[in-house]
């Protein structure tokens, strides 16, 4: 008979079975008194599978029995199993038959590490995600299938993976808030071979969903300019809050007179800003020979929450000339013949810059208005801004019933710009 059944190395589910043969091999009658049993400090990890069907039996010269024996290691903590078959006889130089029992038991043991510890600051939509490492301190190879996370924000990919003996499997957990404040899952490991062990609660991550905002300059207002100026100001946009966004689109100018405004110098498209960190673009404000209220939209497309949000500022600029003309229109309403009728014109410089007036254009009706300035002042003329210059227009009609209607136009000159008012 042998003396000692060695089981190898087995996870806690798993059995194996082996036998003992006792055979009487003396010339002798040999009684087996008691019924065999399992003995020793880790007896609950072996059991008898099957023995004799005669518990006690009688074994005549040449007869033998065959013991079941099976490791059943559920019991206690990794390590090596011992116990002994014990088998009591009649036998007085061999009264007890003890077989030795030895396994090795396996529990699962897996390592963890993450990097980072936890996803940080992340804007709503946006991702930010941690590599967790595990890895197989045992010595039987770990098939994981599974991982389940407590939070429906913070997902692990891939599900599962086999894990060899010393070896390690990657694994990425991904956070992506939907919704503003913090969300922490643990994380579940399920296994299914060689055994279904759970390793519950092992791993807690953690992040904070953050909404986006951002200040921006609205309106623009590019002052007032002459018809053939043109003039730049800039938009600032401002991450005004404490994570990353994007711009994920091209600024565009659109509606109304968009015509009338551009941008400086082009630029490459997305930008990252960073919590209060500053953007400026220039934007061009051109009269183009033009006067009037020009009026026309910024749209901003920046990546706010997880949606590409439009933001819109208003292009305001003014093109006129700094010269008024007071009044605009002369009534002189129904004159007796050859007789003279006056009436005063004002020119004013209510604009910014010096205006000098260059010269009155002929007009048809030359003789029938007279245009007299005053004090006796000699065109050109300039004038600073507030400055005014006073015509008298007289009125001569030679002709019964007729009406006469002209336009007096003059040349003048604001900021480099030649002009006709």
């Amino acid at each position: 008979s042998t003396f000692s059944l060695h089981y190898g190395l087995l996870a806690w589910c798993e059995t194996v079975q082996d036998s003992v043969i006792i055979k009487n091999t003396s010339t002798k009658v040999l009684q087996i008194t008691q019924e065999a049993s399992i003995v020793g400090s880790d007896v609950n990890n072996f059991m008898i599978a099957q023995g004799p069907l005669d518990p006690t039996p009688t074994l005549q010269p040449g007869d033998s029995v065959i013991y079941y024996i099976r490791f059943v290691p559920k019991e206690g903590s990794t390590g090596i199993k011992k116990a002994q078959l014990l088998i009591k006889t009649d036998n007085k130089e061999m009264p007890e038959i003890k077989i030795e029992l030895t396994g090795e038991k396996e529990n699962i043991d897996i390592e963890w590490t993450v990097s980072p510890l936890d996803f940080g600051a992340v804007a709503i939509g946006s991702k930010s995600e941690i590599k967790i490492t595990l890895t197989n301190k045992g010595k039987i190879m770990r098939r994981l299938f599974s991982v389940q996370s407590s939070h429906p924000d913070i997902t692990v990919t891939p599900q599962g993976g086999n894990i060899e003996p010393g070896g390690s499997l990657e694994l990425t957990a991904t956070f992506k808030p939907t919704s503003e404040g913090i969300a922490s899952t643990k994380l579940d490991f399920y296994f299914n071979i060689p055994c279904p062990d759970t390793l519950k609660q092992l791993i807690t991550l953690s992040g904070d969903g953050k909404k986006g905002s951002i200040n921006y300059t609205n309106p623009i207002d590019f002052g007032v300019i002459t018809p053939c100026e043109s003039t730049t100001d800039s938009v600032v946009i401002q991450n005004t809050s404490t994570i990353p966004f994007l711009l994920v689109d091209s600024m565009r100018i659109e509606g109304g007179d968009y015509s009338n405004f551009a941008f400086e110098n082009s630029i490459s498209y997305p930008i990252t800003l960073q919590p209060t960190e500053k953007f400026s673009r220039k934007i061009v404000f051109l009269a183009d020979n033009t006067e009037g209220i020009k009026q026309s939209e910024l749209v901003i497309r920046a990546l706010i929450d997880g949606d590409t949000v439009e933001y819109k500022s208003q292009l305001i600029g003014t093109s006129r000339i700094g010269l008024t003309v007071i009044p605009n229109e002369l009534k002189y309403g129904d004159i007796v013949v050859n007789t003279t009728k006056t009436l005063t014109l004002e020119l004013k410089n209510d604009g910014t810059n010096d205006i000098t007036i260059n010269s009155l254009q002929p007009f048809s009706l030359l003789g029938t208005y007279v245009l007299t300035p005053e004090p006796n002042t000699v065109l050109p003329k300039t004038l600073a801004p507030g400055e005014s210059i006073i015509f008298t227009v007289e009125f001569h009609p030679a002709e019964v019933n007729k009406e006469y209607t002209d336009t007096l136009k003059f040349s003048i000159e604001e900021s480099n710009c030649q002009l006709l008012v």
